[in-house]
């Protein structure tokens, strides 16, 4: 029942199996197989033991694990920054880029801080500006972020999640800290203005919100691609935007794509994200402008990236 080599350990868990009462053992009884045993001791002194297969659940554990790894290193290897809090307001996680534009210290961050903590944080370090100017003063302005915070008003890039926490992704004002950096060297440098207007290819409809703008964008595109399947011309228009004329160009069917690499990753998109976002890398499709990666199985990405490197021979 031991698979080899694991011999000794499986005999002397067993042995300690046996002698407790209501223990509860699990074995590794072959390469991808899992058993679960647990010992009751009759009144008569003996012992009985029930064995039930847990393979499947092992397996299910297994890929929650390797998702889980995958999305922390999305998260990780992300230039835009990501800041998660509970529903209660209380920080949770950020990821480096983040970690890099706030710069709060680990002592905070080991108080597991609130939404108000960290804005009390960063008025005190004179994120906003002098203490003694702002609005209301200190309690006021900590009170009136924290209101916007708790509203259905929020930014554009403050999203609530359907179990009531906070993801908020900074890609502007990460641009705009980074151009900040520079303002020494320029002076004259004006000041930012990114948060009225919308990014390249952004341009999207009229609407009183992002999400309806977005949603006419996405009917009147798989209207004017009616070739194309609905879902994979709305999964284009979230990633591209107007951009998306220009990637379709020409295509009048599936086919025109070219090569499908798994999820809905097609060789024309690869080629476009290659030509005009300056994609080198497999990750950079996979992970970096796509998140595709997340999509597609373990040999799908690989096949993918060995496709990809072979248009770079000598890179």
């Amino acid at each position: 029942m031991a698979p080899p080599g694991r011999e000794e350990a499986f005999i002397a868990a067993a042995k300690r199996l046996h002698r407790s009462d209501g223990g509860v053992a699990e074995y590794q009884i072959g390469l991808d197989q899992w058993a679960r045993a647990q010992a009751h001791r009759t009144k008569a002194g003996g012992v009985v033991t029930n064995v039930v297969d847990i393979s499947e659940a092992k397996r299910r554990e297994k890929d929650s694990h390797e998702a889980r790894s995958v999305l922390q290193s999305v998260f990780d290897n992300m230039s835009d920054g990501v800041l998660l809090y509970e529903a209660d307001g209380r920080w949770v996680y950020q990821n480096p880029a983040m970690a890099k534009l706030h710069d709060m210290s680990d002592d905070l961050l080991e108080t597991l801080p609130t939404f108000a903590d960290i804005v009390h944080y960063r008025a005190q370090r004179g994120d906003y500006g002098p203490i003694e100017e702002l609005p209301g003063g200190l309690s006021g302005w900590i009170q009136s972020r924290v209101t916007r915070f708790l509203s259905a008003d929020q930014p554009a890039e403050r999203r609530r999640t359907t179990t009531g926490r906070t993801v908020e992704v900074t890609y502007r004002r990460l641009a705009e800290h980074a151009l900040e950096d520079l303002r020494k060297f320029y002076p004259r440098m004006g000041g930012a203005w990114t948060a009225g207007k919308p990014l390249p290819d952004g341009e999207l409809a009229d609407a009183p919100t992002f999400e309806e703008a977005f949603d006419r964008f996405a009917a009147s595109a798989s209207a004017v691609h009616s070739q194309l399947p609905p879902k994979l011309v709305r999964v284009l228009a979230r990633r591209h935007g107007t951009g998306m004329d220009d990637l379709l160009d020409g295509v009048r069917s599936v086919a025109d794509l070219g090569r499908h690499f798994g999820g809905h990753l097609y060789e024309a998109e690869v080629r476009y994200l290659m030509r005009e976002e300056w994609a080198v890398e497999p990750d950079d499709v996979l992970w970096r402008r796509t998140k595709e990666g997340l999509h597609m199985t373990a040999a799908e990405r690989t096949a993918f990236a060995n496709w990809m490197q072979g248009l770079r021979p000598n890179a």
